[in-house]
C-alpha cells in the first residue's frame, strides 16, 4: 500500500475515524491498556498511522465540540473541507496565543515598589511595623 493510495482514499479514512464506533473504540483504548485498536501493535503501518491520526484529530474536534468552543458544531466535522478550515483556523489561534504568552513582558519594577499600602496583608505590616 503506498502513499498516493492512503492519500487519494483519505476521505473514507476520515469518515470512518469520526464515526461514533470508532471514536468510543478510540477513547476506551486510551483509557483502557488492555483494549487493541489493531491486530498488530507494534510495527504499524502508514495506513494505521494515518487513522490513528485522523482518531486523534476527530477526537479532539468532538472535545471541542463538548467544551462549546467557538466555530465548531457536527456539520462543520461532517464536512472535511469545513473542517479542515476550522483546524487551521484553530492552529493560527494557538500559535498566536503562544506568541502573546512569550511576549509579555516581565514586570520591571523592584519588589519594593510592586506593592502598594493597600496590597500588603496584615502580617506583611506587622512585619514591617516590627522593623
Amino acid at each position: 500500500m503506498n502513499k498516493r493510495w492512503i492519500d487519494k482514499n483519505n476521505n473514507v479514512l476520515r469518515k470512518i475515524a469520526r464515526s461514533a464506533y470508532w471514536q468510543t473504540l478510540y477513547a476506551r483504548s486510551k483509557d483502557l491498556n488492555n483494549i487493541r485498536l489493531f491486530a498488530n501493535d507494534y510495527e504499524l503501518t502508514k495506513l494505521q498511522m494515518s487513522f490513528l491520526n485522523w482518531l486523534e484529530t476527530y477526537s479532539s474536534l468532538f472535545i471541542d465540540l463538548y467544551l462549546g468552543e467557538e466555530y465548531i458544531s457536527e456539520q462543520i466535522i461532517e464536512n472535511d473541507l469545513l473542517c479542515d478550515a476550522y483546524l487551521s483556523y484553530k492552529s493560527k489561534k494557538q500559535k498566536n496565543e503562544q506568541r502573546g504568552m512569550q511576549k509579555k513582558p516581565k514586570d520591571s519594577k523592584p519588589k519594593s515598589e510592586r506593592y502598594n499600602k493597600d496590597s500588603i496583608t496584615e502580617t506583611e505590616s506587622f512585619a514591617i511595623n516590627f522593623k
